[in-house]
C-alpha cells in the first residue's frame, strides 16, 4: 500500500487517558493503527453504496444495466462478487491512526482523554511517518461532508472493471481497475460526518492494523488535562525524563471559556 502525504502539521497530538495501553506505548515508543471496525464512530469507514451489493433486488437492476451494453449475468455478478470481497478485505486488514492538529480542544479532552484526566501526547508527524513496521503509513487529512455526500459509486467501480476487459488499450497501459477501487476506499476511509469537524482531524493510514515501533524522539509533547491527577503527572514524567520533551498542563483560559497551556518547568 502506498499514497502520497497531504503535508500534515509537524506536530499532530493524540488525546488519551493515561491507562495501561498509554504507558505501554510511551515506555516502547510505540503506536497502535487501529482496525476501521475499532473506531469509536460506528459510522467511521463505512462505505454505503458497497454493502448494496449483496442485495438481491440490487444485484438484478444491475444485471439489467449491464445486459444493454452487452455484459451477461455470470459476469456481472463475478465483478460485483469481487468488488465486494477486495473492500472487505481492505477494511479487516488495513490500519488507521487518528490524531488532531490541536491539543486544547475541550471536546476532545472530554471525549478521548477520560474527561480532562488524561494527556495529549505531541508526535512529530514525521517519526509516524518513518515508524518500523509491516507496511508504508501516508497521512491523509480528513473530509468532513454531510451523509448525502457519502457513498461508494458501485456502478463507477462495475463499469471500470468491465471497460478494462475489453478495452485491448487500458489493459496495455497497465492500469489496474483494483488500484481505483483501492483509491475509493481511501477516500472513504478520510471522510467523516460533518459534526465530527471540531477535531480538525488527520490520519495516518497504513495496509496493516496493530502495534508500529518510533524514534525514540518521537514525542515532542505532552499536555496534561485540567483535572490530570499529580501521580499520573509524575508517573509520565519518569518514563520520558531522558527525551527531550516540552511538558505542559492545561489550565482555564484567562477572560474566557476555553483552555490554554502552560509551560512546566523541569524536574
Amino acid at each position: 500500500m502506498s499514497n502520497d502525504d497531504e503535508n500534515p502539521p509537524e506536530i499532530l497530538y493524540k488525546y488519551r487517558a493515561v491507562d495501561k495501553f498509554t504507558l505501554f506505548n510511551l515506555i516502547n515508543n510505540t503506536i497502535w493503527f487501529a482496525k476501521p471496525v475499532d473506531l469509536n464512530d460506528p459510522f467511521d469507514c463505512q462505505l454505503p453504496g458497497a454493502d448494496q451489493s449483496l442485495d438481491e433486488v440490487y444485484i438484478k437492476d444491475f444485471i439489467k444495466e449491464w445486459k444493454k451494453v452487452g455484459y451477461n449475468e455470470k459476469k456481472t455478478r463475478a465483478v460485483l462478487d469481487h468488488i465486494t470481497q477486495t473492500i472487505t478485505g481492505l477494511k479487516e486488514r488495513i490500519g488507521v491512526l487518528s490524531l488532531s492538529s490541536l491539543n486544547d480542544q475541550a471536546l476532545m479532552w472530554s471525549h478521548y482523554a477520560e474527561q480532562h484526566q488524561g494527556i495529549c501526547i505531541g508526535y512529530k508527524s514525521s517519526s509516524i511517518k518513518q515508524s518500523t513496521g509491516d507496511g508504508d503509513p501516508f497521512s491523509v487529512k480528513v473530509v468532513n461532508k454531510d451523509a448525502s455526500q457519502v457513498g461508494f459509486d458501485m456502478f463507477n467501480a462495475v463499469h471500470q472493471f468491465c471497460n478494462y476487459e475489453v478495452n485491448k488499450e487500458l489493459r496495455d497501459s497497465g492500469l489496474d481497475p483494483d488500484k481505483k477501487v483501492f483509491t475509493e476506499v481511501i477516500n472513504l476511509v478520510k471522510t467523516k460526518l460533518e459534526g465530527w469537524k471540531y477535531e480538525d482531524e488527520w490520519r495516518y493510514i497504513n495496509r496493516s492494523f496493530g502495534i508500529r515501533t518510533l524514534d525514540v524522539n518521537s514525542i515532542a509533547s505532552i499536555h496534561f488535562g485540567l483535572r490530570c491527577p499529580e501521580i499520573d503527572r509524575q508517573t509520565v514524567r519518569k518514563i520520558l525524563h531522558r527525551q527531550n520533551i516540552k511538558f505542559y498542563k492545561m489550565v482555564r483560559a484567562s477572560g474566557r471559556l476555553g483552555l490554554e497551556a502552560v509551560h512546566m518547568n523541569a524536574g
